[in-house]
C-alpha cells in the first residue's frame, strides 16, 4: 500500500524564509511530509479495522430537553454504556480480552468533552494533527480522536502485548523515502516523499464498529 506526497516551493520564498526567519524550507518540508504520511497511514489502518470489524454497536444521541429529567451531560453518559457493550462483545467473541481503547469521530469527541471529569480525563493536547490521544475514559479506555472518521463513527478495540492478541498486522516495507530536492528553470523547488507498507486484518473480533444515530 504505497502512500505518496510532494512539496513545491519557489526559490524566492525559500531564500526569504531563510534570511528572515533562519528556517530551511527543505528541512521543514521533510518534517511536515513525514508527519503527513504517518497520519495518512494511521488513518488507513484505523479505517481498515473500522470497515472490517466483527461486530457493531449503536448509540442514539437524540436529547429532548423538554422531556428529559436529566442534564445533557448525564444523558451522554449513556454513551459509556455503549462502550461497555462493545467491549463485552470483544470478550464474548474472543473468549480472552475486552476492549481497552476507543477511536472517535467528532460527535463522540464532543459528547466525551461534555461528560468531562471525573469519568473522562482529557489529555490536554489540543494542537496535535492526525489521529491523536484525546484522553482516558473511566480510567480504562484510551481515547483517540480521528479526523479521518465520519462525524458519527467510532471504533472500539483491544491492544495487547503478545502476538496472539494481535487483531491487525502493520508491516512497513519502506517506512519513509524522500527524493533529492530539484529546482528547474521555473525556479520552483520540488521534492517527493513516499512510504510503502503491508497490512492485514487477522482477527476481526478484536474490533467493534460504532455508529451514533
Amino acid at each position: 500500500f504505497p502512500s505518496h506526497d510532494s512539496g513545491l516551493f519557489s526559490l524566492d520564498a525559500a531564500y526569504d524564509l531563510k534570511q528572515a526567519q533562519g528556517v530551511d524550507i527543505e528541512e521543514s518540508l521533510l518534517e511536515a511530509a513525514s508527519m503527513t504520511l504517518r497520519h495518512e497511514t494511521d488513518g488507513d489502518l484505523i479505517m481498515t479495522a473500522f470497515t472490517q470489524a466483527g461486530n457493531t454497536v449503536t448509540f442514539n444521541s437524540h436529547y429532548n430537553s423538554s422531556d428529559a429529567q436529566i442534564s445533557i451531560g448525564e444523558f451522554y453518559e449513556g454513551f459509556i454504556d455503549c462502550i461497555v457493550r462493545g467491549s463485552s462483545m470483544i470478550r464474548k467473541a474472543t473468549k480472552r480480552v475486552e476492549g481497552n481503547w476507543i477511536v472517535v469521530g467528532k460527535k463522540a469527541a464532543d459528547m466525551l468533552n461534555v461528560i468531562g471529569a471525573p469519568r473522562f480525563i482529557g489529555s490536554g493536547l489540543t494542537t496535535q494533527e492526525g489521529p491523536s490521544l484525546m484522553g482516558i475514559l473511566c480510567n480504562k479506555w484510551k481515547v483517540y480522536v480521528n479526523p479521518f472518521f465520519g462525524d458519527n463513527d467510532f471504533l472500539i478495540g483491544y491492544k495487547g502485548n503478545s502476538l496472539i492478541d494481535a487483531g491487525l498486522i502493520y508491516a512497513p516495507y519502506l517506512p519513509f523515502f524522500a527524493t533529492n530536492p530539484v529546482t528547474l528553470d521555473d525556479f520552483i523547488g520540488r521534492r517527493g516523499f513516499a512510504s510503502t507498507y503491508g497490512k492485514k486484518l487477522i482477527n476481526a473480533n478484536m474490533f467493534v464498529k460504532g455508529v451514533i444515530s
